[in-house]
């Protein structure tokens, strides 16, 4: 989310901003580098085991969803204003 945040204010992370203005999409399709252990603020979970690793297969569809939601809320929005400025 960092990594492709927007950046506002000062460059980098500030006080009003933090990191910038969140990219939903950007986060989900950048091809961005797992975070090293030494820069990851939380530890890892402990591995009990080996776990299978997901194919990712659903990824796209699941994007899809997202941006529809996003596309039909902002769609809504849209209409909700329009029909309030046309009441007054």
């Amino acid at each position: 989310m960092t990594a492709t945040a927007i950046d506002k204010g000062k460059p980098g992370r500030d006080d009003e901003y933090g990191y910038g203005i969140v990219n939903p999409v950007g986060a989900l399709t950048a091809d961005v580098p797992p975070l090293s252990e030494s820069q990851s603020s939380s530890p890892a979970p402990p591995s009990i085991g080996a776990q299978p690793k997901p194919d990712n297969k659903g990824s796209s569809a699941a994007l899809g969803w997202l941006i529809g939601a996003v596309l039909l809320a902002a769609a809504g929005t849209g209409a909700a204003i329009a029909i309030r400025r046309a009441r007054r």
